[in-house]
């Protein structure tokens, strides 16, 4: 056989696997296979999302407030970072004031810090129209470089102070012989009550410092 027969014979083979491939799915309406396996296969659709479940605000039942004992208690001092931090301090009950709403003479402590560092205090809420901070019990290690500066600050905007006291050896010098005068005026009344508050305090050569903060007694 030539060469030129082969290729005759090779041709025809090809043509009939054509006609059954092709000509002969398309007379009876089946589908027409290329690949072997890929027929039966179905397009595959995408699953469906499951919805969200519905939104549930959350909510909780508030914790009750203790009553406060009407006893000072201490306020630490925390990191510079920490004045987020609020001091957990019983809820005093107000009793009705008087016709008189002048400051009352008669004050009680309230809370207390005490320590000998510079820092920053944890967050005090007073429940008070007015209060008192009485810094007069202040040692200083020496005479010469003591110097303490004690910021108030408003806890709901931290950018804003509300007063700033310094002393500095001139003023203990001063003060050092008399504790009665020391006292009645190293104190400082606040009439912004019913607000939050923390303290900076920034203590240089100072032995040991406690500040008392004092609310009217008419109002416990």
């Amino acid at each position: 056989m030539e060469k030129k027969d082969v290729l005759y014979v090779m041709l025809a083979f090809c043509v009939v696997l054509a006609i059954g491939a092709v000509v002969k799915p398309m007379l009876t309406g089946e589908p027409i296979v290329f690949w072997p396996g890929a027929a039966g296969e179905q397009e595959l659709e995408p699953a469906p999302t499951p919805p969200y479940p519905p939104y549930v605000p959350y909510s909780s039942a508030p914790t009750p407030t203790p009553t406060w004992s009407g006893r000072a208690q201490t306020l630490p001092l925390v990191d510079r970072t920490g004045y987020q931090q609020e001091f957990t301090m019983p809820k005093a009950e107000l009793k009705t004031p008087p016709g008189d709403q002048r400051p009352d003479a008669e004050m009680v402590t309230y809370a207390v810090i005490s320590d000998r560092w510079s820092g920053t205090t944890k967050i005090l809420h007073i429940p008070f129209p007015y209060w008192q901070l009485d810094y007069s019990n202040i040692e200083p290690l020496n005479e010469e470089l003591p110097r303490i500066n004690i910021q108030v600050m408003d806890a709901d905007n931290p950018n804003r102070f509300i007063r700033s006291i310094s002393l500095i050896h001139t003023d203990f010098r001063a003060y050092k012989e008399k504790p009665e005068l020391r006292e009645k005026q190293w104190t400082e009344t606040f009439y912004e009550g019913h607000r939050s508050y923390y303290f900076v305090i920034n203590a240089r050569c100072i032995k040991s410092y406690t500040l008392e903060i004092k609310v009217p007694k008419k109002y416990v």
